[in-house]
């Protein structure tokens, strides 16, 4: 088979994510790709961003349309060489669709690398990712949860040993947030810290988390490495 055919197809983007709705293509059919180039617009239940191709060629066909809801997997959209054929294309988008088989909705979050530990204010949620180096810890702002890091998790966590926290009163941790001081949120750092044997992190914080991280290095500069403060 000629034109070294590829497939774009829809990516996941956090843990809880199913589907996406197609927003707007970016790149026409027949425009040239090229990797890491911006080629459709989506749209899911929490975010709004743009796929990017993870090859170079020419965008052949557009398997999804413009307000289609599609799953997590699913085929978007072919590329390849200007020499690959139609009913070469006609046989990929045909063996992809055959073999395919999209995730069961029903799922929900089976599977998903997620732990809590039971601190004395009650459970705390968090994910870990990265097997080495400094030990870095992300907190959400208001209304948000562990999954608002999910274009910053990976990267970090290839040099550093990274925790994303659901604060208490949020996603999968306790509902019990006492009084909500950021006090009271520095000091379920500190005994999360503790309890998995943490001796120091940078922190990086939004919004509401910067205000924690802040509180938290003010009162223990001995467990913060550096702080990062995102309004």
């Amino acid at each position: 088979m000629s034109g070294n055919l590829q497939a774009i197809t829809m990516p996941k983007w956090g843990l809880s994510m199913q589907e996406a709705k197609i927003v707007e293509w970016k790149v026409r059919v027949g425009g040239e790709v090229l990797s890491g180039d911006e080629v459709v617009d989506i749209e899911t239940e929490k975010i709004a961003a743009a796929v990017e191709a993870r090859h170079s060629g020419v965008l052949r066909r557009h398997i999804a349309q413009e307000d289609d809801v599609l799953p997590v997997g699913a085929l978007l959209a072919v590329i390849a060489g200007a020499d690959a054929t139609d009913s070469e294309i006609d046989a990929f988008v045909a063996d992809f669709q055959a073999s395919f088989v999209p995730p069961d909705p029903t799922a929900s979050e089976v599977g998903v690398p997620t732990d809590t530990v039971d601190l004395s204010g009650g459970v705390i949620r968090y994910l870990r990712r990265g097997d080495s180096g400094d030990v870095v810890i992300l907190l959400h702002g208001f209304g948000g949860d562990l999954n608002n890091w999910l274009f910053t998790h990976g990267p970090l966590a290839a040099d550093h040993v990274v925790y994303a926290l659901d604060l208490p009163g949020h996603g999968g941790s306790t509902k019990d947030v006492g009084e909500g001081s950021l006090e009271e949120f520095a000091d379920t750092l500190s005994d999360f810290m503790a309890a998995l044997d943490i001796a120091n992190a940078h922190l990086v914080g939004h919004s509401m988390g910067g205000a924690i991280a802040l509180t938290f290095a003010l009162a223990h500069p001995d467990l913060t490495t550096s702080l990062t403060l995102i309004g």
